[in-house]
C-alpha cells in the first residue's frame, strides 16, 4: 500500500471554511450547555487535524492572532499550499505539516485547548480512527474541547449503496481520476434513467444523484471516492471518543440548542422517555434523518455555576453577518418550522445593524427579558443572520492580521475562485465572500472601477458582448456598495 492508503491525492480537496470551527462559536455553544469554554480572549492553542487545503486554519489564525495554531494534512500538496498562503498572508502564528496521524503521534507531544476535525473521522479507516483517538487523548488539555464533523447515520443509509456502485465502477475503469469519477456518475445516472429498482425504492438516492451531476470534481473525489468511507451513528462515535476521556458536550449547531424544539409534543415526550443520553441523541437523529453531525466533546470541562453562566452570557457579543432585510417571517429548521415574530426579532436586528453588541445591551435596548433575547440571538445565529463575536478588546491587533490575510485572498482571486471567504477580526472567524465580491474589494484597494476591473479579469460570459457584461457588472457593483460592503465593513473586512 502506498502512502496514500486509498485516499484520493491527485485531485486536491476544496478550499472551504466551516463557521462552527471558530473559537468564539465553540465557546458560545459550550456556554449554552453551562460549560466553561477554553480561554479564547488571551493566548490559546488550536489544532486542526486533517486540515485539507488548510484554508480554514489560515483564516482562523488571521482572525485570532492572539492564539497559536497548528494543523496537519498528510497530503504534501495540501500542506505546501497552506504554508504558501500563510506566508502570503503574513501569518506568524500558524505551523502546518504534512505528517500523518501516526507520524504526529510518534513525534514530540503538543498540547491544545481546542482541536477540530471536520470531514475526517468518517473518511478514515478504523485503524486510523484508533490512532486519532490516542492522539486526542495525548494532545487535548484538561478542560479543552474537540469539534468533530462527520457523516452520520441514519441520514446516509440510502446513499451508501449508490456510493458503492460508483466506487466499483470507477475502480474498474482506467484513466485519470477525474475522468473515472465522471464516468461513474454517468453510469449511475444511466441506471436511474433505465428505472433500476434501487432508485425507485430509494428516492433519496435518486435525488442525490441528480445533484452530483453538477458537483465539482474536488468535492466528488473526496466525499465519495476514497477507499475508506464510514458514516457513523452518534452513539458509536461517543463511545469511541470516551476512550480519550472525552464526554459529549452538545451540538455546534445552534438550532439544536433552542429551548423550544420544533418537534411535536408527542415526539418530545417519546424522546424524554429514553433514559440514556447517547441512546436519546441517536434516536433524535432518526427524527431529523441526520446526514452530518457537528458535535462538541470536552475533556473534564468544569460546569459554570448558574450565576456565573448568566454573567458570561450577558457579556457575549454578537454581530450581524447578513443585511437586516434578510430577516424572514419564519424558518425551516431540521426539527420543523419556527415563526420569527417581527416584534421580537426586528428590534434586535436593527440594533445589531448599528454595530456589534453584548447580549445584556441587546436585551435592555429592546425591552425583552433576558431569556427571550438569548433565544432570539440563538435563532439569528442558527439561520445565518448573526454570529457570536469576540470582545472589543484586542480588535485593533486582530484587524491588522486579518487585513494582511484578506489582501492575500483578494489577490489570489485574480487567478481563480477557490478561496471564497475572508477573516473577520470582529467574529474571530470567517464570512463567505464570492469571487466577484473579492474582485470588487480588490478594485477598491487598487483605486479601479469595480465593474471594469472585474470584467478585465473574468471576461464576458459566453454569448454576451463586453458592453452588456459591463452593464450587468455595474449593477452588481452598485448593489454590493449599497448593501454588502457596509456589512463587511462592520465586520472589519472591507
Amino acid at each position: 500500500m502506498s502512502w496514500t492508503e486509498g485516499y484520493v491525492t491527485d485531485i486536491g480537496y476544496s478550499h472551504g471554511f466551516c463557521r462552527e470551527m471558530a473559537p468564539a462559536w465553540i465557546a458560545f455553544a459550550l456556554l449554552l450547555r453551562g460549560l466553561r469554554p477554553p480561554a479564547h480572549e488571551a493566548g490559546f492553542a488550536f489544532a486542526e487535524l486533517g486540515a485539507g487545503q488548510g484554508f480554514g486554519t489560515n483564516l482562523l489564525a488571521a482572525a485570532n492572532p492572539q492564539a497559536r495554531f497548528w494543523a496537519n494534512d498528510f497530503n504534501p500538496a495540501h500542506a505546501a499550499g497552506a504554508i504558501a498562503l500563510a506566508e502570503a498572508g503574513g501569518l506568524a502564528n500558524l505551523d502546518f505539516t504534512d505528517e500523518s496521524f501516526a507520524e504526529v503521534l510518534a513525534g514530540p507531544p503538543r498540547r491544545f485547548d481546542l482541536i477540530a476535525l471536520h470531514g475526517v473521522y468518517s473518511w478514515i479507516s478504523p485503524e486510523n480512527r484508533a490512532v486519532l483517538r490516542r492522539l486526542l487523548a495525548r494532545s487535548l488539555k484538561p478542560g479543552g474541547a474537540v469539534y468533530i464533523g462527520y457523516n452520520a447515520l441514519p441520514g446516509w443509509s440510502a446513499i451508501q449503496p449508490l456510493r458503492r456502485l460508483m466506487l466499483e465502477h470507477a475502480g474498474a475503469a482506467v484513466g485519470p481520476t477525474e475522468r473515472r469519477i465522471a464516468g461513474a456518475v454517468d453510469f449511475a445516472s444511466a441506471m436511474a434513467r433505465l428505472n433500476a429498482r434501487f432508485f425507485a425504492a430509494n428516492p433519496a438516492a435518486a435525488q442525490r444523484l441528480e445533484r452530483l451531476a453538477g458537483s465539482a470534481p474536488s468535492y466528488l473525489a473526496h466525499e465519495y471516492f476514497n477507499r475508506d468511507w464510514h458514516p457513523l451513528y452518534f452513539a458509536d462515535v461517543a463511545r469511541e471518543l470516551a476512550e480519550a476521556k472525552l464526554d459529549f458536550a452538545g451540538s455546534a449547531v445552534f438550532a439544536d440548542h433552542l429551548a423550544r424544539p420544533a418537534l411535536p409534543a408527542e415526539a418530545v415526550a417519546l424522546l424524554d422517555r429514553v433514559p440514556d443520553a447517547l441512546a436519546r441523541e441517536t434516536a433524535r437523529d432518526f427524527f431529523t434523518n441526520q446526514p452530518f453531525r457537528r458535535d462538541l466533546f470536552v475533556r473534564g470541562a468544569p460546569p459554570l455555576p448558574p450565576g456565573e453562566r448568566r454573567l458570561w452570557l450577558g457579556r457575549q457579543r454578537f454581530a450581524l453577518v447578513a443585511p437586516p432585510e434578510a430577516l424572514p417571517d419564519s424558518v425551516t429548521l431540521p426539527l420543523g418550522d419556527l415563526d420569527l415574530p417581527a416584534a421580537t426579532y426586528r428590534p434586535l436586528v436593527e440594533r445589531l445593524a448599528a454595530g456589534p453588541q453584548v447580549l445584556d445591551d441587546l436585551a435592555a435596548g429592546t425591552g425583552l427579558d433576558f431569556d427571550a433575547a438569548l433565544e432570539a440571538a440563538i435563532v439569528l445565529c442558527a439561520i445565518g443572520l448573526a454570529a457570536p463575536a469576540l470582545p472589543a478588546a484586542g480588535e485593533a491587533t486582530r484587524r491588522e492580521a486579518a487585513a494582511r490575510f484578506n489582501a492575500a485572498v483578494q489577490d489570489a482571486a485574480r487567478h481563480g475562485g477557490e478561496r471564497e471567504a475572508l477573516a473577520s477580526p470582529v467574529l474571530g472567524g470567517g464570512v463567505a465572500v464570492p469571487r466577484l465580491e473579492l474582485l470588487f474589494l480588490l478594485a477598491g484597494r487598487e483605486g479601479a472601477d469595480p465593474a471594469a476591473f472585474a470584467l478585465s479579469i473574468l471576461g464576458p460570459p459566453p454569448g454576451m458582448t463586453a458592453e452588456a457584461a459591463l452593464d450587468g457588472l455595474r449593477r452588481r457593483a452598485a448593489a454590493f456598495a449599497a448593501t454588502r460592503r457596509p456589512l463587511l465593513a462592520g465586520l472589519g473586512i472591507a
